[in-house]
């Protein structure tokens, strides 16, 4: 890594904001992308964009790239809960699931990871989840779109093998920030979801840590990577958990 530039996509807010300010502290300049600008004390520069908004994006990432030097570092949390009884979901809920965790990433990895290659390589993390791993019962649209975003970097890790832009991804459970509990529920009321107990700071030193260096890919939390386990061994047995669980 070259630079000491990172950028993080969905930086207002949540797990997102965490790992700004965390990179912050490690010493790096931090440039956001997100809905709403972030706090102050989050970034040192920032870019208020949809990542659905494929013109303003192709925008928003040159100029920050300009501004502030190519990023060694771009680390991607943007995220969209569509969640509930799978027939009972609207199909343009479901599209926009796939357009925020899936093609959001593609538009971010395409538009960076050339000029990243160029200016001595870096890192780009994508802050998945779980699902993406175990898909649990009333969770298909977004389960399935993060399990695509994680298709799709392993594909392209193998890719760059001999390059210098490493690709990676966390896979975090339920993490009390709100996020699944302000999200679009369909045909059903919101559950009651417990997860390892992991916070959204945790999180940020794990992504750090896989910035520096470290694994391709991470489960964080014991319940999760128990549920990993088992779905790799035996998929009756996370049926058996989630079927325990309601």
């Amino acid at each position: 890594m070259k630079t000491r530039h990172a950028l993080v996509i969905g930086a207002s807010s949540g797990i997102g904001r965490s790992i700004a300010q965390r990179l912050k502290r490690e010493g790096f300049f931090v440039s956001g992308i997100s809905r709403r600008m972030p706090p102050p004390d989050t970034v040192d520069a920032a870019q208020c964009c949809d990542v659905l908004d494929a013109e303003r994006m192709a925008d928003a990432l040159p100029q920050l790239a300009h501004a502030h030097g190519v990023p060694g570092v771009v680390v991607y949390t943007a995220g969209y809960p569509v969640m509930g009884c799978t027939l009972s979901i609207p199909e343009k809920e479901a599209r926009q699931a796939f357009e925020t965790h899936f093609w959001g990433l593609d538009r971010v990895v395409k538009a960076m990871l050339p000029i990243m290659k160029s200016h001595g390589g870096g890192t780009i993390l994508a802050v998945l989840s779980i699902a993406s791993v175990c898909p649990p019962p009333f969770e298909a649209y977004y389960a399935a779109s993060k399990a695509a975003a994680s298709a799709y970097l392993r594909s392209l890790s193998r890719e760059m093998r001999r390059e210098n832009v490493r690709l990676k991804w966390i896979a975090p459970g339920y993490v009390d920030t709100g996020f699944l509990e302000r999200g679009n529920w369909f045909g059903m009321p919101i559950p009651q979801v417990r997860g390892s107990g992991v916070t959204p700071e945790q999180i940020a030193a794990a992504v750090v840590r896989m910035i520096h260096g470290g694994p391709e890919f991470k489960i964080l939390g014991w319940k999760e990577r128990l549920l990993a386990m088992g779905e790799r061994l035996s998929p009756s047995l996370s049926k058996l958990w989630f079927s325990l669980k309601r």
